[in-house]
């Protein structure tokens, strides 16, 4: 019963863990028209336009962190044109949800 017990809270643990979320944002401020590209290796990826020259640009994940050893996310500008590289760690068994979406 003790083990059972032990093997049932060890699983909760591991999944309240790896159920963890991430946000990056930025918000850039173009010089002329504004030009974003945008590339990912895996990641669910939303435009939205709107009438302002802004750019919003957010990335969030579920069950991945963001930083050097996890999901990468790399920006610059140059002038008018904002590129952004989202790139997450390739894992060979994934027990967990985990997602990217790039807004």
């Amino acid at each position: 019963m003790l083990r059972w017990f032990f093997l049932v809270s060890l699983a909760m643990l591991v999944i309240s863990v790896s159920a963890s979320a991430d946000e990056w944002k930025k918000d850039y401020r173009p010089s002329g028209k504004p030009v974003i590209r945008v590339d990912a290796n895996d990641a669910d990826i939303r435009v939205n336009d709107w009438e302002r020259k802004d750019i919003e640009a957010r990335v969030i994940t579920e069950g991945y962190k963001i930083g050097p050893d996890a999901v990468r996310v790399t920006e610059s500008q140059s002038g008018n044109q904002v590129t952004l590289e989202v790139h997450t760690p390739q894992f060979g068994l994934v027990l967990h949800r985990h997602s990217v979406q790039v807004e």
